[in-house]
């Protein structure tokens, strides 16, 4: 627990120091509701790794949260910092697809699965391919199809998890793929189309992670709330899910 909490430290500086440097903190409308995703990501990643701690679940989670944050470094005054954080501003997106592709478990079950992380990740780390509306498209096309066919393939208790996975999977896909088809209508510059996608994401993943930790306690617990460890499991009220919560 000891560890989970400078974690959570860490999480909390270091959203603080890159809404300070990419925003400031006058730009209450923009730096607020990027730090909340951050943090939700980083919170709810933890939760789940304290409950389930053999699933990657959790930590992908926590991942996702602390490269969300990396690329507003872009705008410090130092060089090399902003080169590099100017590369990562997709960085992100790696663990991301990897949580939703790979839900519950964490980890990869088949070929078609391994192959869309390679491409994943592989985007990435090479910032010209999210900035292209095309292959924003399509990616968020290859995104929904796999979940979709992991969901259809899944049997029994996975088959309900990889329900809420293709959701998430819905979701994202529509936020990409509309940002991607807004590009290639307006046309903006290529150092715009992150800040297009910014906002449209931060709404979509500000619910994402707390509905699939909220998933992950419920499948650990037997409990509907998750609250619940499993000596208590029968004395559990189905009170409705208490959390209620990408770039």
């Amino acid at each position: 627990m000891r560890r989970l909490g400078l974690v959570w430290l860490a999480g909390g500086v270091l959203g603080l120091a890159a809404e300070w440097v990419g925003f400031g903190w006058g730009d209450q409308r923009h730096w607020i509701p990027d730090l909340v995703v951050g943090w939700t990501f980083i919170g709810c990643g933890l939760i789940a790794s304290a409950r389930r701690p053999e699933s990657r679940a959790g930590p992908l989670m926590a991942a996702t949260g602390f490269t969300w944050f990396l690329g507003n470094f872009a705008q410090v005054g130092v060089a090399l910092v902003a080169w590099a954080a100017a590369h990562m501003v997709y960085l992100h997106r790696g663990p991301l697809l990897q949580l939703v592709l790979t839900y519950p478990s964490g980890r990869p079950g088949s070929r078609l699965v391994r192959g869309a992380l390679a491409v994943g990740y592989g985007a990435a780390v090479i910032t010209p391919v999210w900035r292209s509306a095309g292959a924003t498209i399509v990616l968020a096309g290859l995104l929904l199809a796999v979940c979709a066919r992991d969901h259809a393939r899944a049997v029994g208790r996975l088959r309900r998890a990889r329900r809420v996975a293709l959701q998430a999977a819905a979701g994202l896909s529509v936020v990409l793929a509309g940002t991607g088809a807004a590009r290639l209508l307006g046309r903006p510059s290529p150092t715009s189309s992150s800040s297009l996608a910014r906002p449209a994401l931060a709404r979509c993943g500000a619910s994402c992670p707390g509905r699939l930790a909220t998933r992950r306690l419920r499948s650990a617990t037997g409990c509907p709330t998750g609250r619940c460890s499993s000596t208590r499991r029968a004395a559990c009220c189905p009170c409705p899910l208490p959390v209620r919560g990408v770039r």
